[in-house]
């Protein structure tokens, strides 16, 4: 197995993830206490849904997809706090 396309999904998976949970929040369609789980979730779903279309194994699909759940949530956090913190001051 390669690394590149597994950090290409990766990538790909973290902005839909981004996107998508940015739309739903700015829709009132989730609140903020879900957006965590929504992010892991959702990136569950189309991991899962991209290894299923490449013919790859389901579970790595997954994995990789609740990775990049997380991970987005990590990183929209921080760049919003960083933001804050850079206009506050």
């Amino acid at each position: 197995m390669e690394l590149q396309p597994i950090i290409i999904d990766a990538g790909t998976m973290s902005i839909a993830i981004v996107t998508i949970i940015e739309a739903l929040k700015r829709l009132n369609l989730i609140k903020d206490k879900f957006l965590q789980l929504a992010s892991v979730i959702l990136g569950a779903a189309i991991g899962s849904a991209l290894a299923y279309t490449d013919g790859q194994v389901i579970m790595q699909g997954l994995i990789l997809g609740i990775v990049a759940g997380s991970s987005t949530t990590g990183l929209y956090s921080a760049a919003k706090n960083t933001y804050k913190g850079l206009t506050n001051n």
